[in-house]
């Protein structure tokens, strides 16, 4: 049986970090999305998905101007007091990341971060369970809230959960790696 790995933990714990030195070393094996943080000058603007395979693997990005970039899927606002959600994102781009990733056989699969937004976009989210139903090894953040995705993503037989508010980051890191290991990820 497959075993798909989240990390979860408070917002700004260092999940998508240790996931980024984890696979660092599994590049060429590794499939699936990112997101990315994107900023002018020092304000943060914008959040983005990006295809594992296609870019670095780098959290934040600083540009000059925001439209240089594709794939954002939540922007703030002028005012800075609200974020536009566009998930056509998910709809279209990362649902077609996670197909890719399993036609290409990729043995790791990057799911970095699920969350809230996708529930407006039940392709996406069934694109999800498609590559956790797959021999694939999916290894992604979680957030730590409640809702019927990420409940449903939490309660299957498949699925483990290591929360970074309760081990330590190289604890976790020497598990996924280890599992890995055990089911011939190298």
């Amino acid at each position: 049986m497959t075993i798909n790995v989240f990390i979860t933990g408070q917002k700004r714990t260092g999940k998508s970090s240790l996931l980024q030195e984890i696979v660092k070393n599994f590049s060429a094996s590794t499939g699936g999305y990112f997101v990315q943080r994107l900023f002018t000058g020092a304000d943060f603007k914008a959040f983005r998905m990006v295809d594992f395979t296609k870019e670095d693997y780098v959290l934040e990005k600083r540009l000059i101007y925001l439209s240089e970039e594709t794939n954002i899927f939540a922007q703030v606002s002028a005012s800075g007091s609200s974020m536009t959600i566009y998930s056509g994102v998910f709809d279209t781009f990362g649902t077609e990341v996670l197909h890719e990733s399993l036609r290409n056989n990729k043995k790791i699969i990057l799911l970095d971060e699920v969350g809230r937004i996708e529930l407006d976009s039940e392709p996406f989210m069934a694109a999800v369970f498609h590559v956790l139903d797959s021999p694939a090894f999916v290894l992604g953040t979680i957030k730590k809230e409640t809702n019927l995705f990420l409940d449903s993503i939490r309660r299957r037989s498949d699925v483990i959960v290591l929360d970074l508010d309760y081990h330590e980051p190289d604890s976790i890191a020497q598990s996924i790696i280890a599992m890995f290991v055990e089911h011939s990820m190298l």
